[in-house]
């Protein structure tokens, strides 16, 4: 009886950690690296105002894939790393940039428009502007 209630034991403990972690740890991990409630939340407000977007400072292999994943359709998007090509976009077009980047913007053109959208992407804070 010693080796099942010590094997029990062991069981249970197994159990009890797999379930916390199956309960607790997943749904809080896919919450925080969530990707898509953010992009269908933008891609519904770009197709009421349709413009070009603009992708700035995501990697082409990294949070853009991310982005482009839960769009549902074709789209190309622009990208853009510095300010001054950000300056240089011709209007209208939509936006999107890490909120710490779009601090790095106040004081300018740019920083002065209000965020259309605030958002978690991937653990980080965006934002999606529009330019009419």
């Amino acid at each position: 009886k010693a080796q099942w209630r010590t094997g029990g034991l062991a069981a249970c403990a197994v159990l009890a950690l797999w379930a916390c972690f199956i309960m607790v740890f997943e749904p809080v991990e896919r919450e925080q690296y969530d990707t898509r409630n953010f992009t269908e939340n933008a891609m519904r407000m770009i197709d009421r105002e349709p413009a070009p977007l603009v992708l700035h400072g995501m990697g082409k292999d990294a949070k853009a894939i991310k982005f482009m994943v839960n769009v549902n359709r074709d789209l190309l998007p622009l990208f853009t790393r510095t300010d001054a090509e950000l300056e240089a976009l011709p209007a209208p077009v939509w936006i999107v940039m890490d909120r710490k980047d779009y601090q790095g913007l106040q004081g300018t053109a740019l920083g002065n428009v209000v965020p259309a959208l605030s958002g978690r992407f991937d653990k980080n804070d965006y934002v999606l502007l529009h330019i009419p």
